[in-house]
């Protein structure tokens, strides 16, 4: 797969950034009694998908991965920042972090599926069943646009379970109206 990584990466995190996650304010008001408790030392370490807006729906890996197929020119990917780990790309023996960086979709697509769709085993619900790859390419929380931000995936590196049937990867899937 080929990866361009982006110059002005800081420009397009903080644009990023600015159209989907919540400041402290905003967080505070629309998490009025849970705010007070976590603060803000909670919300400056959190991930950037604790801090979305409220309703971007949470979607299991195969939808999330299903969305991401039906693109099928290059979008951007995007990491955490530095204060999380592993938020590393590993590309042309270089791990790269707080990067911003352009792929071909269907490329991605089918990198994401073989570094994490058989990583998890639902019926034994055990970790890393399948053959895992010395250094994955990928860092285990991604997010996934297009240059205008009208939509958005993020595959996180957090598990949920939807009902007692329906174990998922926590992933965030986001379509402009």
């Amino acid at each position: 797969m080929k990866i361009t990584l982006l110059e002005n990466n800081d420009e397009i995190r903080r644009k990023f950034i600015d159209r989907f996650v919540l400041s402290w304010e905003e967080f505070q008001i629309k998490h009025n009694a849970s705010a007070h408790h976590l603060g803000i030392d909670w919300f400056e370490k959190s991930y950037l998908w604790d801090r979305f807006h409220l309703g971007i729906p949470i979607v299991s890996f195969s939808s999330a991965l299903s969305a991401l197929k039906e693109h099928t020119k290059s979008v951007l990917i995007m990491s955490e920042d530095n204060i999380h780990h592993p938020g590393e790309l590993f590309y042309n023996n270089k791990k790269y972090t707080n990067f911003v960086a352009r792929v071909n979709a269907s490329d991605l697509a089918n990198l994401i599926e073989k570094e994490w769709d058989d990583w998890y085993d639902s019926k034994e619900e055990t970790w890393f069943t399948s053959e895992v790859p010395a250094q994955p390419i990928l860092p285990e929380d991604l997010y996934v646009f297009d240059e205008s931000m009208k939509w958005f995936i993020a595959f996180t590196h957090e598990s949920a379970y939807i009902d007692p049937q329906n174990y998922i990867r926590h992933c965030i899937l986001y379509t402009e109206k």
